[in-house]
């Protein structure tokens, strides 16, 4: 496993510079040990966001306001190791200069696909009485604060944090949205001034409702030196303090040598629940791709047997599901537990041969076990041991396996983060994809490793199978962890069934269908039986065939925790809007689209005259009015503006390999109630231009664009219509595009 040095992310690097570079003209420098106590301020680039660090009496406190309004109170900074404290009696050594954070990066999938990072950063070094140092480095953005403890001298002995004495004092009454312990529970919604106390720990991300503002708690970068963090209640009202996971394997305190980074402790905040929906501060704080070339990760969308109770015994079973993701054009099938046991190495090399001429690949499930967990699903003991893990991952390398689900980690402790990142570090050097179920929320992992496509860590679709509660509290629950949960990374509720399990549905179809755009995350596994999918109007099913799963853009447009949520998302010159309504009465939205650059063309798929029924329809005018039904939701489509952002062709999920042209075609979308088709392309430069309809007898129908263009992403619709002004005939056609010698193409089927 990667392991991280003195400083390893470029955030890190710049800090480290400035630790180290001795004061000089022009430089940065170190400014003088006061003979007092101080305080230190930084200020987002906006000013939008504070961030003071006091040192009073020694010991060290910060806060941080929105604007001139506090959100975080004075709360309280420090570590205990096991030979020494960080406490009490501390004294400032040094404070460095702040610097700007100036930084973009792109990644292959996500809420967006670009980042843009403004910010200030500054590190302080404090002493304690033993002579022994802490630097704390801290950094304010327009979307909230950051800061991380270092213990920088060096020393080849394991040293041990036996508790973390970070606290978030919550500046005003309100409301608290939060889950306990383990991230597959049920947010509950309580006074943020009183909740629960009694059974030992929140899981992160928590989110609060202030009235004035919007404050989520969450971390970063959390590396194999560390453990994921819990928060409890603190001994002061509206206290809430970091603790050291005490639940499941391994050992509670972390060990590692000097120096020592630890986790970010992430302060998102806004004026509302939608800045911090959108905020992309998780990833933005984490350390950059580890990947050198990150261009062959492809996210998409699986089919998946196990929640329709199909065998897993039954090849053709494993095939049939190869030949749904086929038919519907998603990228992969998961092939679940037990696989080794009812098959042979022979005979699953021959699904993965049949998924592959068939453009599908496969994931294979896997038990994560080791000594960690009891489960006896196999396979198990193939991933614990690293030598034993990479021998596997050879193996399904060389079957042409597409990517790993490993399941059942079920602790948050050091050793258990040894293991998630050594799985993603062994899979990426042999281009798998991995996606983590069981497991602990990510953070930021999917910017560092992006071969990490989805974490579950959310109480989803499965627990219709084995769970009673679970139809009532879907409702709401599927509201609030797209407020929480999937605000910070990929989360694989295993969405879209349309058909019960166990226990029945009370969520409308369409409620289901708009997981899909409300939810984000770059494995999607489509979790509904066969029959289900393919007993759908066929423009569900084409909806479903042309769904992005990795986003350009996100918007929020409105909703509450407590009652529903509207969100819209972009790929290319695309746009999705996705509404879920999870309260007992009906809800009336209104959503102004010209803001989005639409000029017409868009559909709409919403509630029908029961839960279990559609009602289509293209969007007429520039807004889209509905009512959404109790447990209802909807969704939409339609071109808008692409908002002047165009992608390098490196990490893009629609770039293949082997194509690495200067241009492409990004999506083809037909609308089933106008006859018109949509062609979104990126030209890489400037470029003379055809675009033009073929049918597939190879005779051109249509010239579409004829001129030369910008770089940057274009879009063009096809009216239906052939050079004579005659409406074409449903069926498929294809398209051609052209620019300076390079050629890209696709096609689609026009469905009227």
């Amino acid at each position: 496993m990667r392991q991280r040095g003195p400083v390893h992310s470029s955030m890190a690097l710049v800090l480290a510079l400035i630790l180290s570079a001795p004061a000089a003209g022009g430089g940065v420098s170190r400014l003088a040990a006061p003979e007092r106590d101080g305080a230190w301020t930084l200020v987002a680039p906006s000013g939008a966001v504070s961030m003071t660090v006091e040192l009073i009496d020694g010991r060290l406190q910060y806060s941080v306001a929105r604007a001139d309004t506090a959100v975080l109170e004075r709360s309280n900074l420090g570590m205990a190791r096991a030979d020494t404290e960080f406490e009490s009696g501390l004294e400032l050594a040094w404070a460095s200069t702040p610097i700007v954070v100036d930084e973009d990066y792109t990644v292959p999938h996500g809420k967006v696909s670009r980042s843009r990072v403004r910010a200030v950063t500054q590190s302080i070094e404090f002493r304690n009485p033993s002579g022994h140092r802490m630097q704390l480095a801290y950094r304010v953005s327009d979307d909230g604060a950051a800061f991380r403890y270092r213990f920088p001298e060096a020393s080849g002995v394991l040293h041990t944090v036996t508790d973390e004495l970070t606290t978030f004092r919550i500046a005003a009454n309100g409301r608290a949205i939060l889950q306990r312990r383990w991230p597959e529970s049920i947010h509950e919604i309580v006074p943020t001034e009183s909740p629960p106390s009694s059974f030992g720990g929140w899981a992160l991300p928590i989110l609060f409702d202030l009235g004035h503002s919007w404050v989520m708690l969450g971390e970063s970068d959390v590396d194999g030196s560390f453990c994921a963090a819990q928060i409890d209640i603190g001994a002061r009202t509206r206290e809430y303090r970091v603790i050291l996971p005490s639940n499941n394997y391994g050992t509670r305190e972390p060990s590692w040598t000097l120096p020592w980074e630890m986790p970010w402790r992430v302060v998102i905040v806004g004026p509302n629940a939608g800045a911090v929906i959108e905020s992309n501060l998780v990833n933005d704080l984490a350390d950059p791709c580890a990947l050198p070339d990150a261009s062959w990760i492809r996210p998409g969308r699986a089919s998946w047997h196990w929640w329709s109770g199909a065998s897993i015994g039954n090849m053709a079973t494993l095939e049939a599901y190869v030949d749904l993701a086929q038919s519907m054009a998603w990228e992969y099938s998961l092939v679940d537990a037990d696989w080794d046991d009812y098959h042979s190495e022979a005979a699953m090399q021959g699904l993965i041969d049949y998924a592959a001429a068939r453009g599908v690949g496969v994931f294979l499930w896997y038990n994560s076990a080791g000594p960690q967990n009891g489960f006896t699903f196999s396979p198990r003991d193939r991933l614990w041991d690293p030598a034993v893990r990479r021998a596997e991952f050879d193996r399904l390398a060389s079957w042409g396996v597409a990517g790993v689900k490993v399941d059942f980690f079920d602790s948050e402790k050091q050793i258990m983060i040894r293991h998630y990142l050594g799985i993603l570090e062994d899979a990426a050097e042999r281009g798998l994809l991995v996606s983590f179920h069981g497991s602990t929320p990510p953070r930021g992992w999917s910017r560092t490793w992006p071969n990490m496509v989805t974490t579950e860590a959310v109480r989803g679709a499965e627990y219709y199978k084995f769970n009673p509660d679970f139809p009532a509290d879907a409702p709401l629950h599927n509201v609030r962890v797209a407020f929480t949960r999937n605000v910070v990374g990929p989360m694989d509720y295993t969405p879209v069934t349309f058909s019960d399990n166990t226990y029945a549905h009370l969520t409308s179809n369409a409620h289901e269908l708009a997981l899909s755009v409300v939810f984000e995350s770059g494995l999607v596994h489509l979790a509904d039986r066969i029959s289900s999918y393919k007993s759908q109007p066929q423009v569900v099913q084409d909806f479903l065939s042309d769904l992005p799963v990795a986003w350009d853009e996100v918007q929020f447009i409105e909703g509450d925790p407590s009652t529903h949520v509207l969100l819209a998302r972009r790929k290319g010159a695309l746009w999705y809007l996705g509404g879920l309504n999870g309260a007992e009465s009906p809800r009336s939205v209104s959503v102004d689209l010209t803001p989005f650059g639409y000029a017409g063309g868009g559909f709409r798929i919403s509630d029908g005259l029961t839960p279990r029924t559609f009602s289509t329809g293209p969007i007429e005018g520039t807004s889209l009015a509905l009512t959404i039904p109790p447990r209802g939701g909807f969704v939409a489509r339609f071109p808008g503006a692409p908002s002047g952002i165009a992608l390098d062709w490196i990490g893009d999920p629609l770039r293949r390999a082997e194509d690495r042209s200067g241009i492409f075609i990004d999506r083809i979308c037909p609308n089933p109630f106008t006859g018109s088709t949509l062609i979104a392309y990126t030209l890489q430069s400037g470029a003379a231009v055809r675009l033009a309809v073929y049918a597939p007898s190879g005779r051109r129908v249509r010239a579409l664009v004829d001129a030369r263009q910008t770089a940057g992403r274009h879009a063009a619709i096809w009216d239906g219509r052939d050079e004579g002004g005659m409406s074409a005939p449903s069926g498929v056609y294809y398209f051609r595009l052209a620019a300076d010698g390079e050629v890209a193409t696709g096609s689609a089927r026009r469905l009227r």
